[in-house]
């Protein structure tokens, strides 16, 4: 009998399929769990949707014919302004439909959904307007050490995770059993041995065994991105600037309350301060 499991191990063995998360969302429903199984779909085709559109610019004109802007144009010109040829791109109604049910799903079951990552010993514990979910993880080796760990939700899986460089290190082989991670932004400078024999991946090659490394490779960060693509294949990795950290993640700004601070919603529905504790 097919499990969770089964569809799971299919997904991370073609993560940029959509046909394994579709099929996996077809066993949800038959389960029960519409919910999940609506928001995978959704995601899906929020991928596939263009969030503008473009339309012959002749349309445009049509709006612009009685407005007050196109009574300023048709005085300019001296005659009435019809441009043709061209197209204006507009919002996409379709794409804004889909993100406001992918909102709506999100921010009811966010807990739960995100409870699933790293064999559930992520927390998730802040989740901000732009679908970030901020949380903790525990690593398994040392049950007394967490790390901070932020992750966004892309077609219907964990895709996009920020951390630290020590918290990928400890993480990784599990997150990446779990979620079809796609991209990963270090905040911290990752810090590589420089092998002065054969490595497995040539020069220089990390080795999870080692708890330091020692010694920075090249300022550009070109070396560090080769050794971290041979390690994790299929992850794109995001470095912050050489020598320090990312003050702060680069996802667009949460809620603003009246005073000017962000918040974010936590696991009671609450409205709480969302700081991000990458930075140094």
């Amino acid at each position: 009998m097919l499990d969770q499991s089964h569809f799971l191990r299919a997904i991370l063995e073609a993560p940029d399929d959509d046909g394994p998360r579709l099929v996996y969302a077809d066993w949800l429903e038959e389960r029960g769990e519409e919910a999940r199984a609506e928001f995978i779909r959704v995601q899906v085709e929020l991928a596939r949707t263009p969030d503008r559109i473009n339309e012959p610019i002749e349309l445009a004109a049509d709006r612009l014919r009685g407005s007050e802007f196109g009574d300023l144009l048709s005085a300019a010109i001296g005659t009435e302004f019809i441009p043709a040829g061209f197209t204006v791109a507009r919002p996409n109604p379709h794409y804004a439909a889909l993100h406001r049910r992918e909102r709506n799903l999100l921010g009811v079951n966010w807990v739960s959904w995100a409870a699933e990552l790293a064999g559930g010993i992520f927390r998730p514990v802040l989740l901000n307007e732009s679908g970030w979910i901020q949380g903790e993880c525990a690593r398994v080796a040392d049950d007394d050490e967490t790390f901070v760990l932020d992750c966004l939700f892309r077609r219907g899986f964990v895709e996009m995770a920020v951390c630290r460089w020590g918290a990928w290190l400890a993480l990784a082989d599990i997150l990446a059993a779990t979620a079809p991670i796609r991209t990963v932004k270090l905040t911290t400078w990752p810090i590589i041995e420089v092998c002065a024999g054969p490595c497995a991946h040539g020069r220089v090659a990390p080795s999870r065994d080692l708890r330091l490394f020692t010694g920075r490779l090249r300022q550009d960060g070109a070396a560090e991105l080769e050794v971290l693509t041979a390690e994790w294949p299929g992850i794109r990795f995001t470095l912050p600037e050489y020598g320090r950290a990312w003050p702060a993640i680069s996802v667009p700004a949460a809620v603003r309350l009246e005073a000017g601070e962000p918040v974010g919603l936590n696991a009671a529905g609450q409205a709480v301060p969302f700081t991000w504790t990458h930075g140094e």
